[in-house]
C-alpha cells in the first residue's frame, strides 16, 4: 500500500509481533483494524490461504488512516467483491470470487480454475496443466506470487501484478536468491480434492486441509518447469522417477 499498488491488504501476524509492526505501519500513514475470528471463511476467501489460523495470530485489515473507518464499514457489510477491489484484485478474479465463494459457496476455488481443461479418467476428474503462468495453490505455506487467487492458472491480468511485485520484493528484500520464490513455484506439483480433504503433493513434501466435500476425486497436476534438487524418487507425479537399471551385456 505504501508503494501505491493496493488500497488495503489482508495481514496475518502472530500476537507477539503485532504491537510492533503496527507502530511500523503508523511511520508510512497506515493503520489496521483487527478482524474477528467470525469472519474465518470471509478471511479466508480474500486472503487465499488456508482456513485456519492459530490462536496466536491477530488477522489485520491494513489500509491508510483516512480509509480505515469506511474499509471497516465494508468488511462488516460483507460484500466480498468490494473488498476484492479494495484488496487490488483484477476485476476479473473479483467476479470470478463472487461466482465461486459467493454464489457456488466453495470453500477451495481450485477445481472452478481450471475451467475446460479436464478430462475423465478412471472415474476421477483431471486436469493438467502444462505453461502455468500463476500458481497459487501453495497459498496455505504463504507461498505466492500475488495475494489474491487468481480465476485462472493463466490470468494475465495476474500475471502483470506478479510481475510488478517481483520487482518491489527485490527491491525491499536483500535476497541472495530472488528468483527462489518464482523457482519453488514453478516445481511440479499435484493437488487434489476428496470428501473434504485437499491434499498437495510436491517433490519434497505433502501438506494437507479442509476443502469441500466431493463424492470423486478431482485432481490437477501443474507440469511445472524444474525439479528440486533433493526431489524424492517415486512411480507417481510429481516425484522424480527412479533410474532404470542399466542393462547388463556380459552376463553369461
Amino acid at each position: 500500500m505504501a508503494a501505491g499498488i493496493r488500497p488495503a491488504a489482508i495481514i496475518v501476524t502472530p500476537k507477539a509481533q503485532a504491537s510492533a509492526l503496527v507502530a511500523s505501519w503508523s511511520k508510512y500513514g497506515l493503520g489496521s483494524y483487527i478482524l474477528g475470528r467470525d469472519h474465518a471463511m470471509q478471511i479466508h476467501a480474500l486472503n487465499g490461504k488456508a482456513p485456519q489460523h492459530s490462536p496466536t495470530d491477530e488477522i489485520h485489515l491494513l489500509a491508510r488512516t483516512d480509509r480505515l473507518e469506511d474499509l471497516g464499514l465494508l468488511w462488516r457489510s460483507g460484500d466480498l467483491v468490494q473488498m476484492a477491489n479494495c484488496l487490488g484484485f483484477p476485476p476479473c478474479c473479483a467476479t470470478f470470487l463472487k461466482t465461486v465463494v459467493v454464489e457456488q459457496r466453495s470453500i477451495d476455488t481450485t477445481w472452478a480454475m481450471v475451467g475446460d481443461h479436464a478430462q475423465g479418467e478412471n472415474g476421477a476428474r483431471i486436469a493438467d496443466i502444462a505453461n502455468c503462468a500463476v500458481n497459487p495453490l501453495l497459498s496455505a505455506l504463504g507461498l505466492r506470487a500475488t495475494p489474491h487467487r487468481p480465476c485462472s492458472f493463466h490470468c494475465q491480468a495476474t500475471q502483470s501484478l506478479a510481475k510488478i511485485y517481483g520487482d518491489l520484493r527485490a527491491k525491499l528484500t536483500a535476497q541472495s536468491d530472488p528468483g527462489k520464490l518464482l523457482e519453488i513455484l514453478g516445481w511440479p506439483l499435484e493437488w487434489s480434492s476428496l470428501h473434504g480433504i485437499i491434499e498437495i503433493k510436491l517433490p519434497i513434501l505433502k501438506l494437507c486441509y479442509e476443502g469441500d466435500a466431493t463424492a470423486s476425486l478431482y485432481r490437477v497436476r501443474l507440469i511445472g518447469v524444474a525439479m528440486p534438487l533433493d526431489a524424492a524418487q517415486g512411480l507417481d507425479f510429481p516425484h522424480r522417477p527412479p533410474p532404470r537399471p542399466r542393462l547388463r551385456t556380459d552376463a553369461s
